[in-house]
């Protein structure tokens, strides 16, 4: 196989530069209320949409189901929501997409409303399964959903922390004991994360501001040095898209 050429290597990752900026200015119109640059990125992205909702319900979907509809209000959620350093606008999107149908077909019950018919589909011979009838209920099914998408936030979650030093085994060792510990470091991540300008030095230098920090709470500079990762890594998880794992720290505390 005949090598490529430099120059064509180098028009490609031009081409991928530009399209990256086009779509970063398409959604900062979109986000100050350009309808137009919205709709672009709509229908530019429309197919991501509908390729996420087949993974999901093992069958097409259509723009008159409300599983469509669900899907769209999470993408506009997205389009509001995006930062660049959440990651790639598509693997935010379709984790919005993801979790807002999941939970909206776990909620009151409403999947009990939906035929088995939702999720047929057919199979290499033609026949038409249906894996939700035949091997789990629907109950069962979203749970799995759910339990997937919670293992794809532990992944997420624990390279973002990698990214600041710190691997899950580290965390647990350096989790407090105490529930009123864990309770006051919670507390000074999220001071940490509400003053923009110490959130944007963690988030830059990959530390805690301790001088200013230090100066805003009334925890001890030992304290805080002390349960360093600790804070960070709440603070990373309150600042990320982490839906299924927030709410667990919100009811048991991360320990």
């Amino acid at each position: 196989m005949l090598p490529v050429p430099f120059w064509r290597k180098n028009s490609v990752k031009t081409e991928e530069i530009e399209q990256k900026e086009a779509l970063a200015a398409l959604l900062i119109a979109a986000k100050s209320g350009d309808v137009m640059a919205r709709e672009t990125i709509l229908v530019q992205f429309q197919p991501l949409l509908f390729r996420t909702l087949m993974n999901l319900c093992r069958r097409p979907i259509t723009e008159s189901e409300d599983e469509y509809a669900i899907a769209l209000i999470a993408f506009n959620d997205a389009i509001d929501r995006y930062q660049a350093d959440k990651g790639s606008f598509v693997g935010f999107a379709t984790l919005l997409i993801k979790r807002r149908v999941i939970d909206e077909f776990r909620s009151n019950q409403r999947h009990q409303e939906i035929p088995y018919a939702t999720f047929a589909f057919e199979d290499e011979e033609g026949q038409t399964s249906n894996t939700v009838e035949n091997k789990v209920s629907v109950d069962r099914y979203w749970e799995e959903q759910k339990a997937k998408a919670i293992r794809e936030e532990i992944v997420e979650y624990t390279g973002r922390l990698r990214d600041f030093g710190i691997s899950m085994d580290q965390l647990i060792e350096v989790s407090p004991s105490h529930q009123d510990a864990r309770e006051a470091a919670i507390g000074v991540a999220k001071i940490l994360i509400d003053d923009p300008f110490m959130r944007e030095h963690l988030l830059r230098d990959k530390t805690i501001p301790l001088k200013q920090l230090v100066s805003q709470i009334t925890v001890s500079k030992k304290t805080v040095e002390r349960h360093r990762k600790y804070i960070i890594a709440v603070a990373l998880l309150m600042l990320g898209d982490y839906h299924y794992l927030q709410d667990f720290v919100q009811e048991r505390g991360l320990s």
